[in-house]
């Protein structure tokens, strides 16, 4: 079942973060016509044509409540799993949790690269994850809490500055 989208709601697209419901157009290609979201994203004003029907197969999903932000400060300050010593390995399940577009998983990954990046230096691969969820959390906190990045971002900090 697809969800359905408004034009202006702020949306999260796996892999890109927020992005803004610009419009929703029927696109006739070759014989077909389907109805397109037309998606920019909010970092880089970069717009996206997503079929309206794939929308769930590629997890667009609305930003989290003010709740949901509780529950990702919660596994931020949990324990960090056991990653693969296999640092290839390690590699692909985080970029397989980010694939999924939950804020949940995308927290993990940042979790355990937080712990990982005080206990030895962190791959150019591992800092450019880290880095990359680190923006999709600001973002979405940020829009969830209805406050500015720089904020969302300092209350990030200081959940690993408690460390």
């Amino acid at each position: 079942m697809n969800q359905s989208f408004k034009i202006n709601t702020h949306v999260v697209y796996p892999g890109h973060g927020v992005a803004v419901v610009r419009a929703i157009e029927e696109k006739k290609i070759g014989t077909n016509s389907e109805k397109y979201y037309i998606l920019e994203l909010i970092e880089n004003k970069m717009r996206i044509l997503l079929p309206v029907k794939n929308s769930t197969k590629v997890g667009l999903r609305n930003i989290i409540s003010d709740s949901e932000v509780k529950k990702i400060f919660k596994i931020l300050r949990s324990a960090p799993e056991e990653g693969d010593p296999n640092w290839n390995r390690r590699h692909t399940e985080y970029l397989e949790k980010l694939k999924t577009g939950s804020i949940e998983k995308a927290s993990e990954v940042y979790r355990d690269l937080m712990y990982a990046k005080n206990e030895k230096e962190l791959s150019f691969g591992e800092k450019k994850i880290l880095d990359t969820t680190k923006k999709l959390l600001v973002t979405e906190i940020s829009f969830a809490k209805n406050i500015a990045e720089e904020k969302a971002e300092e209350m990030l900090n200081n959940i690993f500055a408690e460390k």
